[in-house]
């Protein structure tokens, strides 16, 4: 009986409310309110009558002595959340028909676009990487040939004391070695060895 006069209560008041809104209040906003009152008529009725229902089947287990607290709490905790989000959806209606909108045009294109263009599309990606990669490696190449040419030079014992000096020089400055850390001059080597 109480769920009756709860629904009746509720479909009374929308009416009352689309018959005579509030001065402040349009008939769009009318109508909005309106709905929002039904919808949470209509779920707190359907809540109300699974709540039951989960006592009922509680009092055939175990949790017989605590069916009523159990089923109460969590009839009422889902019968809010369904409540909540029913006049949270109702309120930004027109939000979600735009991300539905929006997810559909996303399915639509995913379905124009055929399997041929995205393989396509994919091996012109890994083509252009693979450009990219082929460059990097040749610059490393280079450098390691370059590299390994100073360093032949600087140990060649074929070349005279003065061309392995110089050859020494142009390997450490390529290594980076900073130019107070070169020994470049015969004093500079024979401090070096001394010390």
């Amino acid at each position: 009986m109480r769920i009756l006069n709860e629904g009746m209560y509720g479909l009374l008041k929308a009416v009352k409310i689309l018959i005579n809104p509030p001065k402040d209040m349009t008939k769009k906003e009318a109508l909005l309110e309106a709905s929002k009152i039904i919808s949470a008529s209509v779920v707190t009725t359907v809540g109300v009558i699974l709540t039951e229902s989960f006592v009922t089947y509680l009092l055939t287990t175990p949790f017989a002595p605590f069916a009523h607290l159990i089923g109460g709490v969590l009839g009422g905790i889902l019968t809010g959340i369904v409540s909540v989000t029913v006049v949270y959806a109702i309120d930004h209606y027109a939000e979600i028909l735009a991300k539905l909108k929006e997810m559909m045009n996303l399915l639509v294109y995913d379905s124009r676009v055929s399997a041929t263009e995205i393989r396509n599309e994919y091996y012109l990606a890994i083509q252009l990487l693979d450009e990219e990669i082929q460059e990097v490696l040749k610059k490393i190449y280079l450098e390691y040939e370059e590299l390994h040419l100073l360093t032949r030079n600087a140990y060649n014992t074929n070349f005279s004391n003065r061309e392995l000096a110089n050859n020494s020089l142009k390997l450490a400055k390529k290594l980076g070695v900073k130019e107070e850390k070169i020994v470049s001059t015969k004093t500079e080597v024979i401090n070096f060895f001394n010390n």
